[in-house]
């Protein structure tokens, strides 16, 4: 039996979690159990393939001798795979991000993908449990959250006094049920948090940094502000008091997105941003270089056209260089230093990442009039 898989992007903060005990410690002590986490960070839809019913739905449909050659000849065709041969004219460069933004383009690269055996276990298995042992964490002092201080306090009572405490808020930021009546009010407080950055991600799609007031005027008064922040945090990042779509979320190649991520860094830390600067730092030998990724892969080619459309997405061209496309929000910080701060300990995390990339770019001396 086959399966259609497909990846989407998680609107919404998820991990993976498992209790294991401490090393040398009773398992029948709770407060020596330990909970390890593994965020994810997408999710693999698995869905049946049933083009096998509908092929031999039309055999059996075939009636007469010819019907029955038609669907004979048709399926050796498949097994052949016979392409046409044409001749068409070079596309230009962004005419090819375009194609490979496309639906069209992602379904044919779906259908071609190779199909790889899925192995399932049974959960209470000894080989389902090595490999959910694999969700240990390897240094045990890492402590996200130290339940000993909060006593009898939950996760949502105590304050969130760390970045790391306030992840783990985000893992259960729906309230606490007690009884089955507010069990269906968690579900619908879910669904309500799921709406809003479903609609958030229609409302910021272009990747333009939109204010917070233009974003919270969509949405009405009963719903709070504490649960906008909830749901941007999980799509959107904060440059500069205004609000940019995650580059996850966007229809972007690989390279191209992980290059947004560090444009938006520069505007966050440098407000403003000079291209040919920009290009010396993506560049790994000449005009245009290779990313990496977060995990150190290689994310593919950087070009000049895709430097030239992030910029134009993201940012507006003044005689200093490229700002960001919105002026400043410099009230927002002073409303909400909370969401502020959370946001700022992100950059502090990316911009530790691309300091590579950061001492190429100010190791390229200004120029004027680069970017005319």
């Amino acid at each position: 039996r086959t399966f259609s898989s497909h990846t989407v992007p998680i609107s919404t903060h998820m991990a993976i979690g498992k209790l294991m005990e401490l090393d040398g410690e009773d398992h029948d002590n709770p407060h020596k159990l330990g909970l390890h986490l593994v965020p994810l960070s997408r999710i693999t839809q698995m869905r049946p393939n049933f083009a096998h019913v509908d092929e031999e739905a039309a055999s059996a449909a075939a009636t007469t001798e010819d019907e029955i050659k038609q669907q004979q000849t048709k399926q050796e065709d498949q097994s052949v795979e016979r392409k046409p041969v044409a001749i068409q004219k070079k596309e230009s460069e962004r005419a090819a991000i375009a194609r490979k933004s496309s639906y069209s383009f992602k379904k044919a690269s779906e259908d071609a993908e190779p199909w790889h055996n899925l192995q399932v276990l049974d959960p209470i298995s000894s080989e389902a449990a090595q490999i959910m042992n694999l969700v240990k964490c390897p240094n045990p002092n890492n402590n996200l959250l130290q339940t000993s201080a909060m006593s009898k306090m939950t996760a949502r009572e105590a304050p969130a006094r760390s970045l790391n405490e306030q992840y783990v808020n985000t893992l259960n930021y729906l309230p606490a049920s007690e009884n089955d009546n507010e069990t269906s009010s968690s579900s619908s407080d879910e669904t309500k948090v799921t709406n809003i950055v479903a609609k958030l991600v229609r409302l910021m799609h272009s990747g333009w940094p939109i204010p917070f007031s233009l974003l919270r005027a969509q949405f009405p008064d009963s719903i709070s502000d504490d649960t906008l922040f909830v749901a941007l945090g999980s799509c959107a990042v904060l440059v500069r008091g205004n609000f940019c779509l995650a580059s996850r979320l966007l229809a972007l190649p690989p390279a191209m997105a992980n290059a947004r991520n560090f444009l938006l860094l520069l505007f966050q830390s440098m407000r403003v941003v000079h291209r040919e600067r920009l290009m010396h730092a993506l560049a790994a030998e000449g005009i245009g270089g290779q990313l990496s990724g977060t995990n150190g892969e290689r994310r593919g080619t950087v070009t000049p056209t895709m430097v030239e459309m992030l910029l134009e997405q993201l940012g507006k061209k003044t005689e200093e260089g490229w700002v960001l496309k919105v002026d400043d929000d410099i009230g927002f910080g002073e409303k909400y230093s909370e969401t502020m701060l959370l946001h700022m300990q992100y950059w502090a995390r990316l911009l530790e990442h691309y300091q590579p990339l950061l001492r190429r770019y100010r190791e390229q001396p200004v120029v004027r009039m680069d970017e005319t």
